[in-house]
């Protein structure tokens, strides 16, 4: 049998024992438990934007005042132009004022439609009043409702072929894009994209 002193059983442990207990913690500190079930799972990586993302340009000749919503839509729009080898668009005040003008109109009037009101007639040419400033300039218009979400609007757009069609239009320079939410409404946030060959204000 071998006895320790005080000394010796102190040492013992701090070199034996206190880095198993570290070991273990730090083993621990990579996993999560999955709800309801009491077993672990490996924590998985963060998601992360590319590294440029953040400092990717806007084009602003206009000097527009933007959101990072706003920031965010035109980004994800010109990304996706510039993968299908088309050029970059940029904000217009007169855009974005048109856009946001009619968001708000249906989020408050709980429609869903180009036109103020939903008669065939006017469904087409429904958003002219809003961005005439230009009568000569080429303008086709995009509206989306149920996502509050830059990427997942974007997405409704780009699988619906007419949307897709005016998000890559090649004869488009300017956008202007809103969204205006209201609890209570049947679909919450209405979001409204006005693009225009220009020139632009």
């Amino acid at each position: 049998m071998i006895y320790l002193s005080f000394a010796q059983y102190f040492l013992w442990c701090s070199l034996f024992l206190i880095p198993l207990s570290q070991a273990e913690e730090s083993h621990k500190s990579k996993e999560i438990t999955a709800p309801g079930t009491g077993l672990s799972r490996p924590s998985a990586p963060a998601k992360e934007e590319p590294s440029d993302y953040e400092e990717e340009e806007v084009p602003n000749p206009l000097k527009v005042k933007l959101s990072l919503e706003d920031r965010d839509m035109f980004r994800q729009v010109n990304r996706y132009r510039k993968s299908k080898g088309l050029k970059k668009i940029a904000p217009a005040n007169s855009l974005m004022a048109g856009a946001c003008a009619h968001s708000e109109r249906m989020a408050k009037s709980n429609i869903f439609a180009h036109a103020d009101n939903q008669t065939w007639a006017r469904y087409e040419a429904g958003y002219q009043p809003r961005i005439s400033g230009n009568s000569n300039a080429y303008r086709t218009e995009n509206i989306a409702a149920g996502n509050g979400d830059v990427t997942a609007t974007l997405n409704q757009w780009k699988t619906s072929a007419g949307h897709n069609t005016n998000l890559l239009d090649p004869k488009v320079q300017y956008m202007g894009v809103c969204r205006s939410s209201r609890l209570g409404s049947t679909y919450t946030h209405y979001w409204t994209q006005v693009f225009s060959g220009g020139p632009e204000k």
